[in-house]
């Protein structure tokens, strides 16, 4: 990557270099024009979602037996939903075409020689390389939440006034203990309970972030043949090639710097990149019990009754305390949505 200095005016009209705090103004500017429509999408769907998948665990009663040793036997299971609903897409925009290199800043060339300094127009890959590259690593690095502009994250507030559906990407749910320990025999197999809900979310725009610097652009433009007139940009014409330029790099760039998204899990993300937003976690009831009840159908077969199976139901069903007095709840396992520049 070689970015150069854009020429800007002082306050006598001299041609001057950009400052460096006035260049990294226009680079986070350019995540503000990336926020209003972002060239790299996410969004909630009902199912097929081209990101990683993620599996809700629960764990659900065995089948109701006669005897205490059948129902160990019919241990519970887990019961998993997948949910596959965040779907990333890349949207084509307009590209500033300059084959002849005249559409793009100004920036002092000295082709090698102090002696002979000459005043160019940046190509794209000069403007690119200047302000939309460091652009795009500020917004995967997030460190300010003006740096995460039109950025996604996983959030757990349903009134969320970012959240991009209503609908949430995965649902945590556990086994209902209250009801599997409520009513005779035999439990539904599946009683679920729902813990939490997750939802996307994209970073809101904040328009008011601009160079604080009046330092604008300068371009050549043709008055006459071999004739140019210095001028300096507007604010109007500064967000039209930041724009242009973001929305391409952040969508097709192949030297590293094309937005990226994807599900990791807690065990495995060779994925890489930077969390945005909460974890999602899977939590489900480890512990489990035999219950048994009185079955007014059967009691009194054979002439007995009691534990010994004659008169009774047992079912395995899940257990504990979800207060986590004998550890019944435990997270299974860890999702991240993660983001990062490839």
């Amino acid at each position: 990557m070689t970015a150069v200095i854009p020429l800007t005016l002082d306050n006598d009209g001299n041609l001057v270099q950009m400052s460096s705090s006035t260049i990294l103004d226009y680079q986070q500017r350019a995540i503000v024009n990336f926020a209003r429509d972002p060239s790299v999408s996410l969004a909630e769907i009902t199912t097929g979602g081209n990101l990683n998948s993620m599996i809700d665990t629960r764990r659900k009663a065995g089948f109701a037996r006669a005897s205490s040793d059948s129902a160990l036997n019919d241990p519970t299971t887990i019961n998993s939903v997948t949910f596959d609903k965040i779907n990333l897409t890349r949207s084509t925009r307009e590209v500033i075409v300059d084959s002849n290199f005249t559409k793009y800043p100004l920036y002092f060339d000295s082709d090698g020689s102090t002696n002979e300094i000459k005043i160019r127009h940046m190509s794209q890959t000069d403007f690119e390389d200047t302000f939309i590259k460091p652009a795009i690593t500020l917004l995967v690095a997030g460190t300010t939440v003006a740096e995460r502009q039109g950025s996604f994250y996983i959030t757990t507030n349903a009134s969320n006034s970012e959240n991009v559906s209503s609908q949430p990407i995965f649902t945590d749910t556990i086994a209902d203990l209250a009801k599997f320990d409520s009513g005779p025999l035999p439990e539904p197999l599946d009683q679920p309970s729902i813990i939490q809900n997750y939802y996307l979310a994209k970073h809101g725009i904040d328009s008011s972030l601009q160079p604080t610097s009046p330092d604008g652009f300068l371009f050549a433009d043709s008055i006459a043949p071999g004739q140019f007139q210095i001028r300096q940009s507007t604010g109007g014409e500064i967000d039209h090639y930041l724009e242009k330029a973001i929305y391409r790099v952040a969508a097709f760039d192949s030297t590293g710097y094309k937005l990226n998204y994807e599900i990791c899990d807690s065990n495995n993300h060779p994925f890489g990149g930077v969390t945005r937003g909460s974890l999602i976690l899977d939590k489900q009831v480890v512990s489990q019990r035999i219950s048994s009840s009185l079955d007014s159908n059967r009691y009194g077969d054979s002439g007995y009754g009691g534990y010994s199976g004659y008169g009774y139901t047992f079912q395995a069903i899940p257990y504990g305390d979800s207060g986590g007095t004998n550890a019944a709840l435990q997270v299974n396992k860890t999702y991240q949505l993660r983001i990062k520049a490839t």
